[in-house]
């Protein structure tokens, strides 16, 4: 917190810069669990739903394994549209018995 002194709070001086949108990011993949944490990946370019599919067909199913779950787990994923993807859907429906979204 800071404090300014009254009908200030627009001076230069006053006044932080901020940068948004410079083109940096990384989107994160990650198996989680109470077991551990499997496959970490970070991905520095845009994804679209075919990086995603192909993130899904090679480290899903695998981390899964790794942490001894087999077919019994549950995936969770948020509802972006890359996730809600027809493709993606698809992928789920088949290779995966139960699903939560938030």
């Amino acid at each position: 917190m800071v404090w300014i002194k009254p009908n200030q709070q627009m001076l230069t001086k006053n006044l932080c810069r901020t940068l948004k949108h410079d083109g940096g990011g990384v989107m994160v993949w990650v198996c989680m669990s109470v077991a551990g944490v499997r496959n970490l990946m970070f991905y520095r370019r845009n994804m679209d739903r075919y990086m995603y599919h192909n993130i899904l067909k090679q480290n899903a199913l695998t981390s899964a394994e790794k942490l001894s779950f087999g077919t019994t787990f549950t995936y969770h994923q948020d509802k972006y549209p890359k996730h809600t993807s027809k493709i993606c859907q698809e992928w789920c429906r088949y290779h995966v018995k139960q699903q939560l979204y938030s």
